[in-house]
């Protein structure tokens, strides 16, 4: 491949200090906006975000220039700061989760070798065999996660 080519989707899961019940219903959709609101203003793509009483959840589109740990550390940050303006003694526990959210395209025509995604001939890196079936005929997707 000539030129450099990333998804990452990374579902993010970390807890309030102690994993109490700190953050009240009627917060949480303030919350899990301003989350997206920050995470767009530092340059993460924040695809969806929510949670409940004692933690969150985030699906972010990782960026291959920032690391996951800056990533989160960014939006706890912000977000804790947040809380404590909007009335609550609020922190959230250290450490987080975080797992990989992927794809696996199984083209059901064409060459795997022909596979392009977004344009991408990302067949020609796939190390496994070709379906039982060819029409050689290449095949074109474009895989968007918006």
């Amino acid at each position: 491949m000539g030129h450099s080519y990333s998804q990452n989707l990374i579902h993010c899961v970390y807890s309030t200090e102690g994993r109490r019940n700190l953050i009240r219903t009627a917060l949480q959709p303030a919350l899990w906006a301003f989350r997206g609101s920050i995470a767009k203003q530092k340059g993460i793509h924040l695809v969806s975000a929510g949670g409940t009483s004692n933690h969150a959840h985030i699906l972010i589109a990782l960026s291959p220039t920032m690391a996951l740990a800056k990533a989160l550390q960014t939006i706890k940050a912000y977000s804790s700061r947040w809380m404590a303006e909007h009335g609550a003694t609020f922190k959230w526990q250290e450490g987080y989760g975080g797992f990989t959210v992927g794809a696996l395209v199984q083209c059901n025509f064409g060459l795997r070798r022909q596979l392009r995604i977004a344009g991408v001939p990302v067949g020609r890196e796939l190390q496994v065999p070709e379906p039982c079936y060819d029409t050689r005929e290449p095949l074109d997707l474009l895989v968007d996660y918006n």
